[in-house]
């Protein structure tokens, strides 16, 4: 009997922490404002199509133009890896 009860707490202990999805750390870029199209004289890529971080929908999108901020991806795969929850 008093193995199973060990047997339960150990195993109470290993589901536990899975049912909750606990963020411990985020590439800080990500939280940056999203790049824009707008023109910026500081960070220009207009034939490029980059990724960026949006928040409000947790999802990367593509956009195309420049903006001065971090949350900028060249893949899509790092992106979604460094930011999506």
């Amino acid at each position: 009997m008093k193995l199973f009860e060990v047997f339960i707490v150990v195993l109470a202990a290993l589901i536990i922490p899975l049912q909750f999805n606990v963020v411990t750390s985020y590439n800080e870029a990500c939280f940056a404002p999203p790049g824009s199209s707008a023109a910026s004289l500081t960070k220009c890529f207009p034939m490029m199509r980059l990724w960026t971080y949006r928040e409000d929908l947790n999802k990367c999108v593509r956009f195309r133009g420049c903006g001065d901020s971090e949350n900028q991806f060249q893949r899509k795969r790092e992106c979604v890896e460094e930011c999506k929850q």
